[in-house]
């Protein structure tokens, strides 16, 4: 069996990383086109999901959570 090469891995990494992006905010584009929610409590919403996530970081609750993401991301880009 060949062994691929990390580098030859990675190539797709980002394509595909980008893909999910824009097809997750043109999901995110259509449900909220779609849903009968008025223009002022999206962007309150966001504003809430940021200020959410400076609490967390503050508090050192957002490290503790992406902990096991950077360990795992690190394990793979050795391999």
């Amino acid at each position: 069996m060949t062994e691929q090469s990390p580098q030859r891995t990675r190539i797709w990494l980002v394509p595909s990383f980008v893909v999910l992006f824009v097809a997750a905010h043109l999901l995110l584009f259509h449900l909220l086109q779609h849903a009968r929610v008025t223009h002022t409590l999206i962007p309150g919403a966001l504003l809430g999901g940021a200020v959410f996530l400076l609490i967390l970081k503050h508090l050192g609750l957002l490290a503790v959570l992406l902990r096991p993401i950077s360990a795992w991301v690190r394990r793979r880009s050795r391999d």
